[in-house]
Protein backbone atom coordinates (compact mmCIF):
# COMPACT_ATOMS: atom_id res chain seq x y z
CA UNK A 1 0.00 0.00 0.00
CA UNK A 2 1.32 3.25 -1.30
CA UNK A 3 0.96 6.26 1.63
CA UNK A 4 0.68 9.75 0.69
CA UNK A 5 0.28 12.38 3.24
CA UNK A 6 0.71 16.48 4.36
CA UNK A 7 1.56 17.20 8.16
CA UNK A 8 2.25 20.72 9.49
CA UNK A 9 2.51 21.54 12.95
CA UNK A 10 3.31 25.40 14.75
CA UNK A 11 4.69 25.70 18.55
CA UNK A 12 5.27 28.41 20.72
CA UNK A 13 9.24 28.66 21.37
CA UNK A 14 8.35 29.72 24.90
CA UNK A 15 5.83 26.59 25.62
CA UNK A 16 9.35 24.38 24.67
CA UNK A 17 11.90 26.63 26.87
CA UNK A 18 9.30 26.49 29.80
CA UNK A 19 9.00 23.00 29.37
CA UNK A 20 12.82 22.12 29.10
CA UNK A 21 13.80 24.76 31.69
CA UNK A 22 11.30 22.52 34.07
CA UNK A 23 12.30 19.10 33.37
CA UNK A 24 15.78 19.28 31.37
CA UNK A 25 17.14 16.47 30.80
CA UNK A 26 14.17 13.97 31.17
CA UNK A 27 12.07 15.56 28.33
CA UNK A 28 15.18 16.14 26.14
CA UNK A 29 15.59 12.38 26.09
CA UNK A 30 11.97 11.78 26.32
CA UNK A 31 11.78 13.61 22.88
CA UNK A 32 15.15 14.36 21.27
CA UNK A 33 17.94 11.47 19.38
CA UNK A 34 21.37 12.39 21.10
CA UNK A 35 22.80 13.68 17.81
CA UNK A 36 19.22 15.86 17.89
CA UNK A 37 20.41 17.75 21.27
CA UNK A 38 23.88 17.68 20.45
CA UNK A 39 23.36 19.84 17.35
CA UNK A 40 20.83 22.12 19.38
CA UNK A 41 23.08 22.21 22.35
CA UNK A 42 25.31 24.17 19.67
CA UNK A 43 22.97 26.89 18.86
CA UNK A 44 23.49 29.37 21.30
CA UNK A 45 19.84 29.82 21.36
CA UNK A 46 18.86 26.68 21.37
CA UNK A 47 15.25 26.56 22.09
CA UNK A 48 13.57 27.45 18.75
CA UNK A 49 16.11 24.82 17.08
CA UNK A 50 14.52 22.21 19.85
CA UNK A 51 10.76 24.20 19.00
CA UNK A 52 11.11 23.23 14.93
CA UNK A 53 12.43 19.59 15.79
CA UNK A 54 9.22 19.06 18.22
CA UNK A 55 6.73 20.23 15.21
CA UNK A 56 8.63 18.43 12.59
CA UNK A 57 7.97 15.58 14.82
CA UNK A 58 3.80 16.02 15.06
CA UNK A 59 4.18 16.87 11.28
CA UNK A 60 5.44 13.34 10.13
CA UNK A 61 2.68 11.72 12.67
CA UNK A 62 -0.01 13.80 11.08
CA UNK A 63 1.19 12.64 7.47
CA UNK A 64 1.60 9.41 8.29
CA UNK A 65 -1.92 9.23 9.49
CA UNK A 66 -0.69 7.79 13.47
CA UNK A 67 -0.04 9.70 15.55
CA UNK A 68 2.50 9.54 18.26
CA UNK A 69 1.45 6.27 19.72
CA UNK A 70 1.35 2.77 19.29
CA UNK A 71 3.54 2.77 15.81
CA UNK A 72 5.28 5.85 16.03
CA UNK A 73 7.10 7.83 19.26
CA UNK A 74 9.42 10.91 19.25
CA UNK A 75 12.16 8.99 18.97
CA UNK A 76 11.38 7.48 16.33
CA UNK A 77 11.69 10.66 14.40
CA UNK A 78 14.98 12.02 13.54
CA UNK A 79 15.39 15.19 12.13
CA UNK A 80 18.96 15.97 10.66
CA UNK A 81 20.54 17.32 7.39
CA UNK A 82 22.21 16.48 4.56
CA UNK A 83 25.48 17.43 3.49
CA UNK A 84 24.04 20.27 2.18
CA UNK A 85 22.05 21.89 5.10
CA UNK A 86 18.87 20.88 3.80
CA UNK A 87 16.76 19.35 6.53
CA UNK A 88 15.69 15.29 6.44
CA UNK A 89 13.49 12.90 8.33
CA UNK A 90 15.08 9.94 9.32
CA UNK A 91 12.61 7.01 10.78
CA UNK A 92 13.98 4.32 13.30
CA UNK A 93 14.56 0.43 12.36
CA UNK A 94 11.12 -0.11 14.28
CA UNK A 95 9.97 2.89 12.63
CA UNK A 96 10.55 1.28 9.12
CA UNK A 97 8.66 -2.21 10.27
CA UNK A 98 5.19 0.16 9.63
CA UNK A 99 6.42 2.67 7.42
CA UNK A 100 8.81 0.57 4.97
CA UNK A 101 9.64 2.65 1.86
CA UNK A 102 7.99 6.43 3.45
CA UNK A 103 10.07 9.27 1.54
CA UNK A 104 9.61 12.55 3.07
CA UNK A 105 10.23 15.81 2.51
CA UNK A 106 10.65 18.61 5.09
CA UNK A 107 10.96 22.36 5.62
CA UNK A 108 11.08 23.94 8.81
CA UNK A 109 11.07 27.72 9.89
CA UNK A 110 10.50 29.85 13.14
CA UNK A 111 10.85 33.22 13.68
CA UNK A 112 11.15 34.78 17.61
CA UNK A 113 7.63 33.49 18.85
CA UNK A 114 7.04 30.38 16.90
CA UNK A 115 8.88 27.09 15.32
CA UNK A 116 6.94 25.37 12.05
CA UNK A 117 7.97 22.85 10.44
CA UNK A 118 5.58 21.09 7.28
CA UNK A 119 6.42 17.43 5.58
CA UNK A 120 5.02 16.09 2.58
CA UNK A 121 5.39 11.91 2.32
CA UNK A 122 4.69 9.80 -0.38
Amino acid sequence: MKHKGLGIDIIEIDRIKRIITQYQDKFLHRIFTNEEIAYCQKKSCPFPHYAARFAAKEAVAKALGVGIGKHLSFLDIEVCHTSKGQPEIILSSKAKEHFPTMYFLLSLSHCQKYAIASVMVS
